[in-house]
């Protein structure tokens, strides 16, 4: 987990630096290892892209009531494009930004 490998902020998105880096170029040097680590376990496909937006939406739903993400495909010129997705809803991000 990309948290544990790196101090990442457990708390107020954006408030503050997500990773409390020293210097940029540490990210960059640690990319390769951390895209290594990644699961192989689900070739990468539309199912694979669902699968893993599924689960990043689920991580990030504190106290929201549904996941929400998406994954497209489609075909421009013979090439295959796939796009996805995750958001999060405002609940558990400031007590005070939740809708009325």
């Amino acid at each position: 987990m990309v948290s544990s490998r790196r101090k990442c902020s457990k708390g107020l998105f954006g408030a503050s630096a997500l990773m409390k880096l020293h210097n940029p170029k540490e990210l960059l040097q640690e990319l390769p290892t951390l895209v290594n680590s990644m699961s192989d376990s689900v070739p990468f496909s539309l199912i694979s892209l669902i699968y893993r937006a599924v689960s990043v939406a689920t991580a990030i739903t504190t106290t929201d009531l549904v996941s929400k993400s998406v994954a497209v495909e489609s075909h421009v010129g013979g090439t295959t494009i796939r796009v996805g997705g995750v958001a999060k809803g405002s609940g558990m991000i400031h007590p005070s930004m939740a809708t009325s």
